[in-house]
């Protein structure tokens, strides 16, 4: 995944963070309701590589371009979201999550993906990408991870 990041974009990666996927072993989706659940991480996973940039934008390319296409987003935006949504809308769903939470004006960077969780399987691989475009987000703009997010 190194080296076709580096063939994508030219340099290599700062950052790669994965996520899991999720099975929830007692209560099916009724979380979507506010029902509790009983979740449990999977080995399958969303895996990001990224690297900040000076320039203004967001670059997103997946490992399967054939399926899901090359993206970019200039900056700053005023994204509010996508219906459908696009896979790297996700990407951007915990991107702006994050920069509202930290009050940050947003940085260029450069995202490669890879997923192993199937889509539409109901293992949460919208969640995982998400959750792993959350963290990339908050790490390249503050250098810490979610503990830096702790009780504030």
């Amino acid at each position: 995944m190194e080296i076709e990041f580096e063939e994508t974009y030219g340099v290599k990666p700062l950052y790669r963070i994965k996520c899991p996927g999720r099975v929830n072993l007692i209560g099916g989706s009724i979380d979507y309701n506010g029902y509790g659940v009983l979740p449990m991480a999977i080995d399958l996973n969303i895996e990001l590589l990224v690297v900040p940039t000076t320039q203004s934008r967001i670059e997103f390319q997946n490992c399967q371009p054939d399926k899901y296409k090359p993206s970019s987003m200039p900056l700053p935006s005023q994204w509010n979201g996508a219906s459908p949504p696009q896979w790297f809308d996700y990407l951007l769903c915990g991107w702006k999550g994050v920069l509202e939470a930290i009050q940050q004006p947003p940085r260029g960077m450069l995202i490669l993906v890879k997923g192993t969780i199937p889509p539409s399987s109901g293992l949460s691989s919208s969640s995982a990408l998400v959750c792993a475009a959350a963290l990339a987000t908050l790490v390249l703009h503050t250098g810490h991870g979610f503990t830096s997010m702790h009780n504030k």
